[in-house]
């Protein structure tokens, strides 16, 4: 129990980030109670908000963070938008709010309980989503909260757990450990539930490309083995697969219809989202009618597509800047470009190798997906993705102040 009383920051921090999958309602609590926790901990060290602006690494997603954050609440205010909406100030501050927490939690907690807490509290979160997942599509329960609402943002979520689980498999694996053993018949589970139930043509290749990354990425020696196997397994496989070779012969890249269907009309709603940027360059049109007004440029133009009203872009960096303006839009590519750059930098510190693959394979998900549909912007996943980037970003800032690594200049 002492281990707990004494980090219970902590076990707070990752019971919200796992709670908020099956229902943001459900993290209120842990982040009412790390909120007080917060607010004391910056009362007694006031230096730490200063910490921020002084690491080079930070700085730069504080700057672009703080740039968004305006212009989403600008925008709002003047466009009339729904300030509560998933794409208004409200949601938009919660990111900022997490990637504190997890920049405080990495800060006043060693690494080593953070990467054992983080590992066996993300386990169980997985294993839970996975039950639910089983039952739900096996007709025992019917579960509708959360990301369970709609099964984009569900299997996408599935991913990004699945992956993060399988680093921690590769980098911590230990024979006699339970745990690891886990972790690996987790990530075995995953991999069929993408498959079996999801209705994406992205997510199953996004969840193995992922594992490919991890791989690559790894500082063992074993996962390069375990891909060269699965590199020339796959060359035989195709090489001695008749079936699969006529196919081959028979596609034509030069077809138009190919790349329509890969598009699968998002072409459409992609260039009603160029025009609402057109038309509302400064402020967008404001969180909450991005359906109206696309309606209203629909009749305006007198374009014919397949919908007449559309909810959202389909790509998170057109519909920030189609719902906030062109600002806004480029500060939160500024604000993700910051992210990459920290999570790079990260990868020369050998103590925070494990977290730096886990984050890059969130942040590589995010992207990717984020994309082609708005699922990764979903309030459900903002104390994953975000929380886990402060923390990342924590760990750095501990390990500069501690002079175990030197970044290169």
């Amino acid at each position: 129990m002492s281990h707990v009383k004494n980090k219970w920051p902590m076990h707070l921090f990752f019971i919200g980030l796992g709670a908020a999958l099956f229902g943001v309602g459900y993290a209120s609590l842990p982040l009412l109670l790390l909120l007080f926790w917060l607010f004391k901990s910056l009362k007694r060290e006031p230096e730490i908000i200063k910490q921020v602006f002084r690491d080079d690494d930070l700085r730069w997603i504080l700057v672009y963070y703080l740039i968004f954050i305006v212009m989403v609440t600008v925008s709002d205010l003047v466009m009339g938008g729904k300030l509560t909406h998933l794409n208004g100030p409200l949601y938009n501050l919660a990111i900022g709010i997490y990637m504190f927490l997890g920049f405080l939690i990495a800060k006043s907690f060693d690494t080593k309980s953070l990467h054992n807490i983080s590992h066996r509290w993300l386990t169980f979160w997985l294993f839970l989503l996975l039950v639910i997942v089983e039952l739900r599509y096996n007709g025992i329960i019917t579960y509708r909260h959360g990301i369970f609402v709609h099964i984009h943002i569900l299997f996408y979520g599935v991913v990004v757990m699945g992956l993060v689980n399988f680093v921690y498999f590769i980098e911590r694996f230990e024979i006699g450990k339970v745990i690891s053993w886990v972790s690996g018949l987790l990530s075995l589970w995953v991999l069929v539930c993408v498959y079996r139930y999801s209705i994406s043509d992205v997510i199953p290749h996004l969840y193995v490309a992922g594992i490919v990354l991890i791989f690559v990425f790894s500082g063992k020696k074993w996962p390069m083995y375990i891909l060269a196997v699965l590199l020339f397994g796959l060359a035989i496989f195709m090489i001695t697969n008749d079936a699969l070779l006529v196919k081959l012969q028979k596609i034509d890249l030069r077809s138009p219809n190919i790349w329509m269907d890969l598009l699968n009309g998002r072409e459409d709603i992609w260039t009603i989202a160029l025009r609402m940027i057109g038309e509302h360059p400064l402020f967008g049109v404001g969180s909450g009618r991005f359906g109206t007004v696309s309606e209203e440029l629909l009749m305006k133009f007198g374009i014919v597509l397949r919908d007449n009203k559309f909810s959202h872009a389909h790509n998170f960096l057109l519909h920030n800047m189609a719902v906030h303006g062109i600002i806004a839009g480029l500060a939160y590519a500024g604000l993700l470009l910051s992210v990459i750059r920290l999570i790079i930098r990260s990868l020369t510190i050998q103590e925070t190798e494990t977290l730096s693959i886990a984050v890059f394979c969130i942040y590589f998900t995010y992207v990717i997906y984020g994309f082609v549909t708005n699922s990764p912007l979903n309030e459900e996943m903002i104390p994953l993705i975000w929380g886990s980037i402060g923390m990342l970003g924590g760990v750095v800032s501990k390990m500069k102040e501690n002079a175990q690594c030197i970044f290169p200049k």
